[in-house]
Parts: structure tokens; C-alpha cells; sequence
């Protein structure tokens, strides 16, 4: 990596020390139509105004899973960030992101919003378009850049706090539900059928607890207490199960593991490492209680099997990867400085 990316790596990590002036930045707001002409894509784009009268080069900014999508102030100070750098920065809402889905699905989604971005030519500068991602999406995002209609016209990639193997990640979400019941919530309301049949109202409880807790509702404002009064008694057992025992969710993901070993590896972005041609960013948070900093290092030792070219940095500057960089260990800089710098370098 240059100086010249470097220097932007300094820049972006200086954007989060105070919150970024958004009178500096021009944001539109439309609707794409997708090549599948069955859905339209809502998208936001961002241009630092002093630059808003020029073409340049890309980056597509996949949110997080939230029912905010791309209002998300948290996704939005990043976008103004990116595009402070001199980047247009595009940042399409996808669904079934939004609606907590994972499976093909959602991965289909993703490859079509990636598709339909690209499609844009008049949007960035000479194919030069980068992903961007946090988390559980991140990792989503990555399968779905292998899609081989995206896969080499994705100059780069980087992702924050990001999963690699779906079947070691979600035994320490679970593990962590009394700390965060976030992603224990999101897998439930995915898989609780896989458990329990004719299970509909679960189902609901676990979205909406997801929703109560992304969405900060607590108090008369939280809906799942209100769904907990429609279920039935055995769906009542097994709710109280998985809120009180770690042996009991561990249990139940050992069941879900016997029977689901296709759909895992389907959802792991480490079977994937092969596909992947754009230069690779990892950084993920020492510590992180949501996601393991393990499956960052183990997707980086991938991709260093299969000769692909990636920086990876491991820092105690975040916790997680929507918990943005702040600074307090002035050591710690250089690496993120340099990892987030790989990234703008080679867009």
C-alpha cells in the first residue's frame, strides 16, 4: 500500500472523532429498479458537496441487520466519512436485511442489489466500486460478491467485525445471550421451526424481542411482552428453556447442527474464499462478546491458503463491528490506519 492510502486510512479513522458535519454533504435519496423488474431498490447517495459536480469512484455501504436500514444514524456518519475521502458513497436498503432474514433469500437479495449498483455506470468512476460492510452482513455481503456475475467487478472489499463459518459463530451468540440477546433473538426467529413445528407465534416473539432490543423499545414501547401473552403453553416451555439455559440453547444448536450441516456450510463465507478476486479488509474488535475476533483470523488464514491478497488487523479499538473506532490507545492506529487504507487504495 502507498502513502497516498494510508493517509486516507488516518483520514477515515479521524472522521470518528467528533460526528461529521452533515451541512458538508449532499445526500439523494431514489429508487432503482432492478433487473429482475419485480422490486425496486431505495438508495441513498452521498457526495461531499466539494466534490458533488464530479465522477468518482464508488463505494457501495451495505447497513447492518436493523429494521433502520439505511436511516441508521450509525451507518449514515459512516457514509459521510467514506465520502469526506472523495468517494461517491451508495448505500442501498436491502429488505429481508431489514426484516432480520437469513438464508438464500437474503443472499439473493444482496447479489441483486450488488448487481444493480453496478449496472449504474453513471453512479462511480470507471468500474471502480468497493464494498463495505459490518458484522453479520458482512459476511453475507461476501458470499454474495462471489456470484459470478459480481464477483470481478468488485475492486475491493472490507468488512468490520464480520463472521466466516456460520456453525462455529452462532454457539457463541448463543453463549452470550444473558450479555446481548440480539443475535440469539434473530436465529430463533429464523430457525424455530427447526425445533418446534407450528411454532408462528414464536416465531413473532423472537422477532419483535430482536426489534424491542435493536431498536432500544423498552418500557410501555416493547412488543414482545405483548406477543408472550398469545403463546401457547408448550411454546411457553420452550421459549423459558432458551431465555434460562445455556445448556438448553446449546443443546438445541447441537440438534440444529445434526440436521442442518448443508445449510451452515451454505451460509459460511470461508467456503467460499476461492471465489473471491477483489482485495480483502479485516478488521474486527479484541473481545468482541457478539462476534468472535476468531472468525476474522480464520477467514484471513483462508484467504492466505488460497494466495489471495488481504490485510487483516485484530484491535482493541472497537467492540463490535458497529461500535466504530474511538480513540484510546494510540498504538492501535497505525494498523486500523493501514487496513482500512488497503481498502481505499485499491478501489
Amino acid at each position: 500500500m502507498n502513502l497516498s492510502g494510508f493517509t486516507k486510512g488516518l483520514h477515515f479513522l479521524s472522521g470518528f472523532i467528533t460526528t461529521p458535519n452533515k451541512n458538508l454533504y449532499s445526500i439523494r435519496e431514489d429508487f432503482f429498479e432492478t433487473k429482475t423488474k419485480d422490486k425496486t431498490l431505495k438508495v441513498k447517495i452521498i457526495n461531499a458537496k466539494n466534490k458533488s459536480d464530479k465522477k468518482l469512484p464508488g463505494v457501495l455501504l451495505l447497513h447492518g441487520m436493523n429494521k433502520m436500514g439505511i436511516d441508521d444514524p450509525r451507518i449514515l456518519n459512516l457514509a459521510y466519512i467514506i465520502s469526506s475521502l472523495g468517494y461517491t458513497t451508495i448505500l442501498p436498503e436491502v429488505q429481508e436485511v431489514t426484516e432480520l432474514k437469513i438464508g438464500a433469500e437474503t443472499l439473493d437479495a444482496v447479489s441483486l442489489t450488488v448487481e444493480t449498483i453496478l449496472d449504474r455506470s453513471d453512479l462511480f468512476l470507471d468500474e471502480r466500486l468497493g464494498f463495505f460492510s459490518v458484522s453479520f452482513c458482512g459476511g453475507m455481503g461476501m458470499i454474495s460478491i462471489t456470484n459470478p456475475e459480481i464477483s470481478k467487478r468488485i475492486k475491493a472489499i472490507a468488512t468490520i467485525g464480520s463472521y466466516s463459518n456460520f456453525e462455529t459463530t452462532i454457539p457463541h451468540v448463543l453463549d452470550n445471550f444473558e450479555i446481548d440477546n440480539y443475535g440469539t433473538c434473530i436465529f430463533f426467529y429464523n430457525f424455530i421451526d427447526h425445533f418446534e413445528k407450528n411454532s408462528e407465534n414464536l416465531k413473532i416473539y423472537f422477532y419483535e424481542a430482536a426489534m424491542d432490543n435493536g431498536l432500544k423499545r423498552i418500557g410501555n414501547l416493547a412488543k414482545a411482552p405483548e406477543i408472550l401473552k398469545n403463546l401457547s403453553k408448550k411454546e411457553v416451555i420452550l421459549l423459558k428453556g432458551i431465555e434460562n439455559g445455556k445448556e438448553f440453547r446449546k443443546s438445541l444448536f447441537e440438534e440444529f447442527q445434526k440436521k442442518s450441516k448443508s445449510l451452515m456450510e451454505y451460509l459460511s463465507p470461508i467456503n467460499y474464499v476461492e471465489k473471491i478476486f477483489s482485495s480483502v479488509s479485516l478488521v474486527h474488535g479484541k473481545g468482541d462478546i457478539v462476534i468472535p475476533e476468531k472468525e476474522t483470523i480464520e477467514l484471513a488464514s483462508r484467504l492466505n491458503q488460497y494466495n489471495k491478497p488481504f490485510e487483516m488487523e485484530i484491535t482493541k479499538l472497537l467492540s463490535h463491528g458497529d461500535t466504530l473506532p474511538i480513540w484510546k490507545q494510540v498504538p492501535g492506529v497505525p494498523g486500523l490506519a493501514s487496513t482500512f487504507g488497503y481498502f481505499f487504495s485499491n478501489i
